[in-house]
């Protein structure tokens, strides 16, 4: 049995009996994981009950550039979010390279939250503590995670690198938002909406255990 992602989905699979598509990726982030979390990840970043939102960020990767127009982009946003009276919690990749880093850190402040690469990774506890999730448009993986939540996630667009790669990752983010709904391109705002959270690992595990009970 083979599971491959809508975004890299081929016709000629479609007649393969033992092919199934996926959304995105499959992963480990649960509701329930998330739960256990919250009420410190709460105490930590939101004590005074604030609103939180999670921004995710990755780096280059041959569909998407990390250059000073894209670090404008993503600082604008983040001082909007903050002017709008949320608590920002920011979080780099293992992909993302220092400048990266360095311009997000100039955007701390009482209200921003970013971690510096030192200590233990919050993304966790950021995920646990959000109400809501801005993430940028190089993961493929960061979004399927904060669509197991049902908080609204929402998209940002980056510079972009034409090719096949970046043709790819548009296929993907317009999938997740257009057809089946589940994000939404950022636009300044983020507010709540209704989905079905999104979770992939259980849904293929049901279908593998299926198929090995109808061959048994």
């Amino acid at each position: 049995m083979v599971f491959v992602s809508r975004h890299d989905w081929v016709t000629e699979l479609d007649s393969l009996p033992n092919y199934y598509p996926m959304v995105g990726v499959p992963h480990q982030i649960t509701p329930v994981r998330l739960k256990a979390l919250r009420d410190d990840a709460r105490a930590r970043f939101a004590g005074d009950g604030r609103r939180v939102v999670a921004v995710f960020v990755g780096g280059s990767n041959g569909a998407y550039l990390y250059d000073d127009k894209t670090h404008k982009h993503i600082g604008d946003a983040i001082k909007h979010l903050e002017a709008e009276g949320w608590r920002v919690l920011v979080s780099v990749s293992r992909r993302s390279e220092e400048e990266t880093l360095h311009s997000l850190l100039k955007l701390r402040s009482a209200n921003i939250n970013v971690w510096d690469r030192n200590g233990e990774n919050p993304y966790l506890y950021y995920m646990a503590a959000a109400d809501g999730f801005l993430i940028a448009k190089d993961s493929i993986t960061m979004p399927c995670e904060a669509l197991a939540t049902g908080k609204p996630v929402y998209s940002l667009d980056l510079t972009q690198i034409p090719g096949p790669r970046l043709e790819k990752f548009e296929f993907y983010h317009r999938d997740l938002a257009e057809t089946l709904q589940l994000t939404k391109p950022f636009r300044g705002k983020i507010e709540s909406y209704d989905y079905q959270p999104l979770n992939e690992t259980r849904r293929i595990g049901s279908i593998i255990r299926s198929a090995l009970k109808a061959a048994v």
